[in-house]
């Protein structure tokens, strides 16, 4: 694997550099902090992030993603990492769209990764639960209400649970 970006590579590092160093420093996530905001990120630099195409990222063009590979996620994370800019990208992009395109059938790819690309769903993955290594035994179950799925039980660890 190369460690020098590519062209794309290089365009997403420059854009995100300048547009996190811009909108997002590290002041404005003392401020989220100090003030409590209540999701826990800034949701217009969410949704900016987004129109920039970065919920896209590793995702396949078929579903409005721009199929880069998770390399693509180096030069974004890298600078939100030092502007210390949280938001739900890892866990509603990387974990639950890459797991919804690799182990989710066709009409569960059609539905939700263009959601997730555009910014109109939000995931998180709860899988760290007591017994993880005996899925037999899971803490967390699912049981429809009202039409939709609601989670029930206990997980040790669940990123972004605020945010969906």
């Amino acid at each position: 694997m190369s460690l020098v970006y590519n062209e794309e590579q290089q365009q997403l590092d420059d854009s995100a550099r300048e547009f996190l160093a811009a909108r997002s420093p590290v002041s404005e996530q003392r401020r989220i902090r100090d003030e409590q905001v209540a999701e826990g990120f800034a949701v217009d630099i969410w949704q900016q992030m987004i129109e920039f195409g970065w919920g896209g990222i590793a995702l396949p063009e078929a579903y409005g993603g721009l199929e880069f590979g998770f390399q693509g996620f180096a030069p974004v994370f890298e600078h939100l990492g030092r502007n210390l800019t949280p938001s739900p990208l890892l866990s509603s992009i990387v974990l639950c769209g890459s797991l919804i395109n690799e182990l989710g059938d066709e009409a569960q790819r059609a539905e939700l990764l263009p959601a997730l690309i555009e910014g109109s769903q939000r995931m998180t993955l709860a899988s760290q639960g007591q017994n993880r290594f005996r899925p037999e035994h899971l803490d967390v179950a699912a049981t429809e209400h009202d039409g939709a799925y609601v989670l029930e039980g206990q997980d040790l660890w669940v990123p972004d649970a605020n945010l969906v």
